[in-house]
């Protein structure tokens, strides 16, 4: 088993592969975080801003009842915990070479989802215009949270419409999370049992929702796009995550 890794995953994981005993096992780990960080970073300031420079909206996502959905400015907060989500998990995946290959495996379908979502953006843009109902209340609004926003509108273009990656890419970190929790052998101690463990996924859920609701609230998104980006992390997690993970576990990462 050494030095190899399941067919499932991409060769591109090799090098990393061979050194994940490297930092007392963490190595794999981080290298699988700065890879979605690239990606989700990297590719998607440039997806957005040559969007924003060609400045095309081919269509109009907004509803009637888009309009009806209050702004809260002070959802920010919760619109930025999307990042929290993402060290989750190298915290609840399984010890050992099955547990690293599921960890790949997930970081392969988070990638997924963002380059389907990166082509959604370049070839049928839709530019975000709830953003100017937002700016219009800023002055009225606390410091932290202006600070918040101005931080997000320097480095976010409105032309990331649908689907929400904000949503897609955390339902499957979610569902990951609550997979891990459910007694797959070698899990990780700090997960709780019994009870504690449907308290913890109660929450977790419940603060997956908030966030998705916060796309609205804070006029980053319109109803079409938490709803597309909830569909795109389903379908991804049924046809490809949830069966890739179910193989990791039963032959492991040379399965």
């Amino acid at each position: 088993m050494q030095g190899r890794r399941s067919p499932s995953i991409w060769r591109a994981w090799l090098p990393l592969w061979r050194r994940r005993e490297l930092l007392a096992g963490t190595f794999l780990h981080l290298g699988g975080l700065l890879a979605i960080a690239l990606v989700n970073g990297g590719g998607y300031l440039v997806v957005v801003h040559v969007s924003g420079w060609r400045g095309v909206t081919t269509w109009d996502p907004a509803l009637p009842l888009d309009a009806a959905i209050p702004a809260l400015p002070w959802t920010i907060a919760v619109y930025v915990t999307m990042y929290a989500y993402f060290p989750l998990p190298l915290l609840a995946a399984p010890r050992g070479d099955r547990g690293r290959a599921q960890l790949v495996l997930a970081a392969q379908a988070l990638a997924i989802v963002a380059w389907i979502s990166f082509a959604v953006f370049l070839l049928l843009p839709a530019e975000i215009h709830l953003r100017e109902e937002m700016r219009a209340l800023l002055s009225a609004e606390t410091g932290w949270v202006r600070a918040l926003f101005r931080w997000l509108y320097a480095i976010d273009e409105p032309w990331n419409a649908w689907p929400s990656l904000h949503v897609s890419q955390t339902l499957l970190i979610v569902l990951c999370v609550q997979r891990w929790s459910g007694g797959v052998a070698g899990r990780r101690a700090w997960l709780p049992a019994g009870r504690a463990r449907a308290v913890a996924l109660a929450l977790l859920w419940t603060a997956w929702s908030a966030l998705a609701l916060s796309t609205l609230t804070t006029r980053q998104h319109f109803l079409v796009d938490p709803a597309t980006g909830a569909l795109l992390g389903a379908a991804t997690w049924r046809a490809y995550l949830r069966p890739a993970l179910e193989r990791a576990e039963t032959k492991g990462p040379c399965g």
